[in-house]
């Protein structure tokens, strides 16, 4: 396998599919250090596409590590003024901005103080609140990607295996191994985006999901509306926030969940494994919380404000490409989009066909808002997904992890 020439081709499909980048916007790269020649690679495109400014920004979890066993909670609290000022300024200056997810650093959070951390990540999400609003309302473009290294690779297939045998495994989810892999996400996001239209046009109160270890509905408000695939900006620019992406998603009414579901995949969360956790909400909040694995990280989890309620329903066919690969990633970038899933937390304004501009907009709209979003599977090959609309219809939607409208 030619990695520089993968490298190249991976490097256009994120800046022409997923950002498609404009002339003159500034572009930041938060990366591992493991895909730091990707990230340059991506810099080195995005210069000859015309961008503005282009900042590479590394994932510093090892020094995360140093600092918590040192410092106190306090001091793990401070978060110096540049660091606020690079996301104001990115916010306010609507830059675009890819997220190279760093898997394999999961295993230093684990090791992390874990009191200290919370603090320093609380204050870090405050700082970034001017991006991250702007990137929930799509207000400038983001991209989100994964890139293989030895660690992350033997994790998933073996300890043996290399960051070039889980490349293979993903050129194909990636269309990497096609002529023009940006043609073919482009048909990708145009069966995404009429799949989320149809659903729109249904009207869906309430969905209700059943399997065998899941009995829970969903309310949604009138004025929720599904996406999925390629996102509009307010200049009518378009672009993807996931590579890969297979799913179709919107907002609930945080107000309206009963009754309980237990996920299928496992899910890092804060850096911490968690498995088979079984959720149960009534009016729309976690009253209970069980787990065969990582307890303690979601009872602290779901303390957050917001994080104990639903900002995000998506639903992803059982016969994505990702699911067929038959792995379990330990990526939430890739396992989310190999099965239906719920986010606990922020909820995306553009799922709402009204404006959401302030906190009484969210409240008005039962959106979900919070600093917290993180992504739950609990989809199944049988579970099945009904739907009753505004007008009294019932609606099969999922059977057996299969769409069926």
């Amino acid at each position: 396998m030619d990695i520089k020439s993968i490298n190249e081709k991976y490097a256009s499909l994120v800046l022409d599919f997923g950002l498609n980048l404009d002339k003159g916007r500034g572009v930041l790269i938060t990366t591992p250090i493991s895909a730091y020649d990707f990230a340059l690679e991506l810099a080195r495109q995005a210069y000859d596409r015309g961008a503005g400014y282009v900042h590479i920004k590394p994932e510093t979890v090892l020094l995360d590590k140093y600092r918590s066993t040192c410092q106190t909670r306090e001091q793990m609290a401070e978060i110096p003024g540049f660091i606020a000022d690079m996301f104001k300024y990115i916010g306010e200056n609507d830059w675009a901005t890819i997220s190279i997810d760093p898997v394999s650093s999961d295993n230093v959070k684990a090791a992390l103080d874990r009191e200290g951390y919370d603090a320093y990540r609380s204050e870090l999400l405050k700082v970034q609140k001017p991006w991250r609003d702007k990137a929930m309302c799509n207000q400038s473009p983001w991209c989100v990607v994964a890139y293989p290294d030895d660690f992350w690779s033997s994790m998933i297939l073996g300890q043996d295996k290399k960051a070039v045998d889980l490349f293979e495994r993903l050129l194909p989810i990636l269309h990497l191994d096609s002529e023009d892999p940006v043609a073919m996400w482009k048909k990708d996001s145009d069966n995404l985006q009429a799949r989320r239209a149809r659903l729109t046009k249904l009207g869906i109160e309430s969905l209700h999901y059943t399997s065998s270890v899941t009995d829970l509905t969903i309310g949604l408000g009138r004025k929720a509306v599904f996406q999925g695939g390629s996102a509009d900006l307010p200049d009518g620019r378009w672009f993807n926030p996931n590579i890969p992406t297979a799913e179709v998603f919107t907002a609930p009414d945080k107000y309206m969940a009963e009754g309980y579901v237990k996920t299928t995949r496992p899910v890092s969360v804060k850096g911490e494994s968690t498995l088979g956790v079984t959720l149960t909400f009534r009016d729309g909040k976690v009253i209970d919380v069980k787990a065969e694995e990582g307890l303690d990280v979601m009872q602290r989890y779901l303390a957050k404000q917001g994080a104990d309620r639903i900002g995000e329903v998506a639903l992803v066919d059982e016969s994505s490409p990702i699911a067929q690969a038959g792995l379990v990633f330990k990526s939430i970038l890739y396992d989310e989009n190999a099965s239906c899933h719920i986010a606990l937390g922020a909820g995306y304004p553009d799922c709402i066909s009204s404006a959401i501009e302030s906190e009484a907009d969210y409240e008005a709209n039962h959106l979900n808002h919070s600093l917290e979003h993180t992504d739950f599977m609990i989809g199944s090959r049988d579970m099945d997904i009904e739907a009753t609309t505004y007008d009294g219809k019932t609606v099969q939607i999922m059977r057996k992890g299969r769409f069926t409208i």
